[in-house]
């Protein structure tokens, strides 16, 4: 992989109660080499800030590779709002037939009838996973898989409300009007231990909730079998630290140290004249593996060890047509001996023609395919057309069977310094720019044009909550819909390792899928198999204090100023000595250091991002459940994923 197409991942989330925050903890083995001190440089002017004396509100990441590394998220003059709701609002729902009010029979999807969501929280060493699964009976449900060991902890929840609403327009349920909770439940090997708990708009808030009992207390006969059994909890049992008339979700937590799984059916508020729903029949079974008129892409980024190697040829031939592979994004070489004065690359024709000429004739179509962050900036445009310019000569003077079949560009302008400052509105619509000269020179040849897109670039920014919409060509809305707008087809980077819940494929794809099928144009959601390291993400909203600290307990951000730039140093707890031993061998005048502590802490484990090292059968499960749901919307082209060396090896591990 060149330096020009060499991809780095910024994990932006979405704050999800119970899902970030306190959901990840670090791992008690440590993988990686903590550096001494972490530090990093950027330009202030990138940032909108003549000293680090400015900066009152920021977000680093502390990348655990085999020595750690600093990157510089955000960084603000003015700390954003954390959004709250002036006030909780409920409502009480119709109640249906047999005096019921049904939440959901977790069928399928990701939402109930309430607008609410489902997802596991975890801190490892326990873990857990879940999703809509089919049962041995036949049955689709919704299965909790968890691994509860002696520290850590582990479940899941499913929300009353829907958590992507702004929290003033939240609604939480009123079940007043009712008299107990009703749900079906079995076991996978029966005298599974879960403990119930339940929260409100309160306590939803502090990402918690207070206990109601052991779960076989209330199944019928007083424990959890193999066998589908009814659980009744009487709404009496609720804490009294919780309000009926605000409730927020409901929670299953692994309450032993054991491994099991429990599936979860027709979750139901019953009025007191009302009789509980009875077990729902069993529900058609999965698609079959592929799905009628699905497609599936990957990208090769090394093309030049293919073009002179016809071994390697064979073999990413045969692993196409095994897994019916049928696009590949195909990086245009761009090594220094295949770029012109410029800087845009020329196509090697002697050896492109016969590799596009086999992949052609096994029916492969072949994208064009280049990317590099810069590319968003203005100074770059003219070698993203130059490159463009180049393959279209080359696919001039080349016979049909040998051509590229259409552009596909890989950007990632989110990458570029400041991005996370003020300079983001001139970044995106930059980038949509570049998106749009470039779809205008494929079009004018006769070339359909695609690109990549993170699946939050249709949600609001996790640390500002300000969503991500620029102006462009004369019309203001989310650069997600701008960029659906302007190119043919989309690979999404939907990059999780769990279909179903609400930090699934399923659910961060869901966006840009529904807007791309009122605009015609399909989506490849991507999925990621190369090796990512775990990161653990800090936060700060408060003024800069100078100097050093009093109290040396504590996690720090330090920064000072040098010429144009501000160097940046992370500090971790029990460090602070290091560092000030640090800064004397550098002869840093501690008077000219600012200092931030770091309290907001979330740790994300690569095994959330990347399938990287997980069994294969976990990538063909996540693939299976999403293409269940998201086949029903018709702007879902099939999968996309990245990339074709880690996905082969992923599939068929061999010593390499």
């Amino acid at each position: 992989m060149n330096v020009r197409s060499l991809r780095v991942i910024l994990p932006i989330f979405i704050a999800l109660p119970f899902l970030l925050g306190t959901a990840f903890d670090r791992p008690a083995a440590e993988s990686h080499v903590p550096h001494p001190v972490l530090g990093t440089e950027i330009l202030l002017a990138d940032w909108g800030f003549k000293d680090v004396s400015e900066i009152r509100a920021g977000q680093i990441g502390v990348i655990h590779e085999k020595k750690d590394r600093l990157d510089i998220y955000r960084l603000r003059k003015v700390p954003p709002v954390r959004p709250a709701a002036s006030a909780y609002r409920s409502r009480a729902p119709e109640i249906g037939e047999r005096g019921v009010f049904l939440v959901s029979h977790y069928d399928e999807g990701n939402q109930n009838s309430l607008g609410g969501y489902y997802n596991v929280y975890q801190r490892a060493p326990s873990s857990a996973l879940c999703g809509i699964e089919a049962t041995p009976d036949g049955r689709r449900a919704l299965a909790l898989r968890y691994s509860r060991a002696a520290t850590g902890f582990c479940g899941l929840w499913t929300h009353f409300y829907n958590l992507r609403d702004e929290p003033d327009s939240r609604v939480f349920l009123n079940a007043e009007p009712f008299s107990e909770l009703a749900f079906w439940v079995r076991g996978e090997k029966g005298g599974e231990n879960i403990y119930l708990k339940i929260s409100d708009a309160n306590w939803d808030r502090k990402e918690d909730a207070l206990p109601i009992g052991p779960l076989e207390a209330f199944v019928e006969g007083g424990e959890i079998t193999t066998e589908w059994r009814l659980a009744r909890v009487p709404l009496t049992a609720f804490p009294d630290g919780i309000r009926r008339d605000q409730l927020a979700g409901l929670i299953l937590d692994a309450s032993r140290e054991e491994q099991g799984s429990v599936y979860l059916k027709t979750l139901a508020f019953v009025t007191a004249q009302g009789k509980p729903p009875p077990l729902r029949a069993p529900h058609p079974s999965l698609p079959p593996q592929g799905g009628k008129g699905l497609k599936q892409a990957t990208w090769v980024w090394e093309t030049s060890k293919y073009l002179k190697n016809p071994a390697e040829q064979n073999a990413l031939l045969q692993f196409m047509m095994r897994e019916k592979i049928d696009h590949l994004f195909l990086q245009i070489p761009n090594e220094p001996d295949r770029l012109d004065s410029g800087g845009a690359s020329v196509v090697d024709a002697g050896r492109m023609r016969p590799f596009l000429g086999r992949l052609n004739r096994k029916g492969v179509k072949v994208h064009a395919m280049d990317g590099w962050t810069r590319f968003a900036l203005p100074e770059y445009h003219d070698t993203v057309l130059a490159t463009m310019r180049n393959v279209i000569r080359y696919n001039r003077e080349s016979d049909t069977i040998e051509r590229f079949y259409a552009f596909h560009y890989d950007i990632e302008p989110y990458l570029n310094s400041g991005f996370g400052g003020y300079r983001r509105d001139w970044i995106l619509q930059n980038f949509l720019l570049i998106l749009k000269k470039s779809r205008d020179l494929a079009h004018a040849a006769g070339l359909p044009y695609g690109c990549d897109v993170p699946f939050w670039f249709d949600s609001p920014d996790e640390f500002t909550n300000e969503k991500f919409i620029v102006e462009f060509g004369g019309q203001r809305k989310l650069v997600s819909d701008h960029l659906i707008d302007l190119v043919d087809n989309v690979g999404i980077m939907d990059y999780r390792t769990v279909a179903y819940g609400a930090d699934g494929v399923i659910a961060h794809a869901g966006g840009e899928l529904e807007y791309a099928a009122k605009a015609g144009k399909p989506i490849f959601v991507g999925l990621e198999t190369f090796g990512l390291p775990d990161e653990t993400q800090w936060s700060f909203r408060t003024d800069a204090q100078a100097g050093l600290p009093v109290l040396a307990a504590g996690t720090f951000l330090f920064a000072r100023a040098s010429g144009d730039s501000g160097a940046f140093y992370y500090v971790p707890e029990g460090g602070l000595d290091t560092f000030v031993a640090w800064t004397k061998t550098r002869r840093i005048d501690p008077a000219a250091l600012r200092y931030w502590r770091l309290k907001e802490k979330i740790f994300v484990p690569s095994s959330k991002v990347t399938f990287a090292g997980m069994p294969a059968d976990r990538l063909k499960l996540a693939m299976e459940q999403a293409r269940f749901e998201l086949s029903k919307i018709p702007s879902f082209a099939g999968f996309a994923i990245h990339y074709y060396e880690t996905y082969r090896d992923l599939l068929s591990p061999v010593k390499r």
